[in-house]
């Protein structure tokens, strides 16, 4: 079926056909399938293209003898059991070929390849390095698992590639650093899914030489970061900075030094773009960050949720629209980008929104715009674009994000289209986390799955996945989001979510994982949006006030007024017990999980004590409607359960920042300066990440003490 271009549907404004569109690309997700002609203990991800058995006998885990290098093929970066072959002598077998084949039937394009397996040993062939590097990672996973369930593999030829060229995660450090071998391990691993590119938000995790005010004392060197960028190129991995740009500029405009170059006087937010002194700062920034990561592709320069623009008096006195100022920020960075060899990454919303159409790219309380009033809205506005066209900088690529399910939003294809139409380069963004605390909450892979699917339809280059630290969760709570994300944007939309789900936790924890009676982080999503409010009578958790006014607490039972306090909170109660039963179903097959783990334990230490913490809020309140509905005999046991409630929070607290310090440095260095906080981030309310995460336990269970010693003294 031809499609119909968005400037057709603008200009004969047909509802009928932009409806249609959206049904066909719903449509266009590849039938389920799953690793075809392999046993169930192999569980590949992502899902190779084309999987045949052939004739032949299977190959044993450990059975491979050496590695050949052919055509000119260089050993690259190996794993697993490959790791350890020496080159091969000419008598050795069963040996791993890897080959650079010009041949007719070797697959075209450097990240294709071709694996056959049998008795006689493994053959990749490539056109490209990257090509024979996936290959080895796919036969990798074959060995780990043949090893795992103690079976051979199956002879069998993969003919694999992917299905958008540019598969990318968003590593955002504005508010914590993990060590460094935490960084170079998720290097390895998301190499390991065939991830080719890496955007790094810095902001001031490095240690600028050019502007040194701005990184903070604990940033990372540009050394340790080139370290880190070649570490990945070795492994086909692209590290690009993002250094944030004319808006989300905190973290410079914070300092006292910088206060001249803000929009607003009183906002730290929005750089002013008239003010030449903004583009020596950031180009200095720029050239720091592009000293760190020497060779790499991308600058991504931000630009998302300005606001502001137009407020100084020298922007006021151009009498420019905030449309127009963007675009002359946008028009000078992306020279410096260009000047210095780096295609400039921005995020697009600004645009449509100047332009009056970004309405229809996302919803609002739950209002999706449908066809038909989208296409009113940008038949309306799209001239606003169009008339500025010129202007779009023709090097850049613009980052449509949207972290819903974008097929469901027919703004999304009215733009990806508009920049087609306009020669302009467009990639989207979808998201692992947004803004949730201690874990991503809700189901992350929806909406992974859908950009996947509308990007491979609408032919963009690529997808970036981004992993925002708002909120601070440990990094390796992402990874279920992060793998879906390589999945669905190298292999298509090609296998049930119960198929894929399966192989994820095999490829994360072993094969035991596998089974559906070990998921366990959808429920810990549900349980954690109970911990959030448990305590709460009203309020919040995320505020920009730093001085614990914004909530206000629940009250306690009163010991003269038996049972009323359960009546008051009676559905906050029956909750409670639920989430009791909850924790305890989800700690089983975390356990279960544990025991039978062939890798990835911090994970699931991670999880037990991020479990084990939630879980104290339900039980709290559990042990404080017992003691409210006992009676005068059964007073003192009740109370003695509300001490013990009070002592398992401060035991599974500790639990927890001791697993979650392993790898995550937990507090900014003394005299760090937080910035005002424009978007609210829990992560931005305090420098101790002990304080913020657990600020109103910390408080429910300073007041729940002081009840203690009332109620003791009255029972006394």
């Amino acid at each position: 079926m031809k499609r119909v271009s968005m400037k057709v549907i603008l200009q004969t404004g047909s509802r009928r056909t932009l409806r249609a569109g959206i049904m066909l690309t719903a449509l266009c997700a590849f039938s389920t399938a799953r690793a075809a002609g392999l046993p169930e203990a192999f569980q590949l991800v992502p899902l190779p293209q084309q999987i045949a058995t052939t004739e032949g006998q299977p190959l044993a885990a450990g059975a491979l003898k050496g590695l050949r290098l052919e055509g000119g093929a260089k050993r690259p970066v190996l794993r697993g059991e490959l790791d350890d072959l020496p080159l091969a002598g000419p008598n050795d077998a069963p040996v791993l070929t890897l080959e650079l084949s010009q041949a007719k039937e070797t697959p075209e394009a450097d990240e294709r390849y071709r694996l056959m397996v049998s008795a006689a040993g493994a053959r990749i062939e490539s056109r490209g390095a990257a090509g024979l590097f996936y290959g080895a990672q796919t036969l990798a996973q074959l060995l780990e698992d043949a090893r795992d369930a103690a079976v051979p593999i199956p002879a069998c030829r993969i003919a694999d590639w992917p299905a958008l060229k540019w598969r990318a995660v968003h590593i955002d450090t504005k508010h914590h650093l993990d060590s460094l071998k935490y960084y170079y391990d998720a290097i390895d691993r998301l190499a390991s899914f065939k991830v080719n590119g890496i955007i790094w938000e810095l902001e001031d995790k490095l240690r600028y030489r050019r502007q040194p005010a701005v990184g903070a004392a604990n940033a990372i060197s540009i050394e340790e970061l080139q370290m880190l960028a070649r570490y990945a190129r070795e492994r086909h991995i692209d590290l690009s900075p993002l250094i944030q740009g004319i808006g989300h500029a905190s973290f410079i405009l914070k300092h006292p030094e910088m206060q001249s170059l803000r929009e607003n006087p009183q906002s730290d937010w929005t750089f002013c773009p008239l003010n030449e002194d903004t583009y020596r700062v950031q180009c200095d920034l720029y050239a720091d960050a592009l000293e760190a990561t020497p060779g790499a592709r991308f600058l991504h320069v931000g630009g998302d949720e300005v606001g502001e623009l137009g407020a100084c008096e020298r922007c006021k006195a151009s009498g420019k629209s905030a449309l127009e100022l963007q675009l002359i920020w946008l028009k000078r960075v992306c020279e410096y980008a260009a000047k210095n060899g780096r295609i400039p990454i921005f995020w697009d919303d600004m645009l449509l929104k100047n332009a009056g159409v970004y309405q229809t790219t996302y919803s609002r309380s739950n209002k999706i715009i449908g066809p038909d009033k989208a296409a009113d809205i940008w038949k309306k506005n799209r001239g606003k674009l169009d008339a500025l066209r010129e202007k779009f900088p023709a090097n850049c690529w613009y980052m449509r994000w949207n972290y819903g399910e974008v097929d469901k939003y027919p703004g999304n294809y009215l733009a990806l289209d508009w920049y087609k139409e306009s020669g302009l380069t467009a990639v989207g963004a979808d998201a692992a986390q947004c803004t949730s605390l201690l874990m991503p909450r809700g189901d992350r892979i929806p909406a992974i799955r859908s950009f996947c699917r509308v990007g491979i339809q609408r032919g963009i280059e690529g997808l970036l996945c981004t992993a925002w630290d708002d909120g601070s969760p440990h990094l390796e709570t992402y990874w279920r989001g992060l793998i879906a994300h390589a999945e669905y944007s190298w292999a298509g939309d090609r296998r049930s979510r119960e198929d894929y789900e399966a192989a994820y936790r095999q490829r994360e924890f072993g094969p035991q994982a596998r089974l559906a009676t070990m998921a366990f982080e959808d429920d810990l999503g549900v349980a954690l949006n109970y911990w959030e409010g448990a305590f709460l009578k009203s309020g919040k958790r995320k505020s920009p006030k730093r001085d614990r006014s914004h909530y206000q607490l629940i009250d306690l039972p009163d010991g003269k007024k038996s049972g009323a306090w359960s009546k008051t909170y009676e559905e906050r109660i029956a909750r409670a017990r639920q989430e009791v039963e909850r924790a305890e179903s989800i700690a089983e097959r975390i356990a279960k999980t544990s025991r039978s783990a062939r890798r990835n334990q911090f994970a699931l230490d991670l999880f037990a004590a991020l479990n084990a913490v939630q879980a104290t809020n339900a039980r709290t309140l559990a042990a404080l409607a017992d003691y409210d509905a006992a009676k005068a005999d059964g007073r003192a046991a009740a109370l003695e359960k509300v001490k013990a409630a009070t002592g398992e929070f401060k035991q599974a607290r500790r639990r927890f920042m001791e697993v979650f310090s392993r790898t995550r440095i937990p507090a900014n260095p003394p005299g760090y300066l937080l910035d005002q906080n424009h978007h609210s981030h829990a992560a931005n309310m305090f420098n101790d990440s002990a304080e913020w995460m657990f600020l109103l336990e910390d408080d429910f269970h300073a007041r729940l003490n002081v009840w203690i010693e009332v109620q003791s003294a009255a029972k006394g």
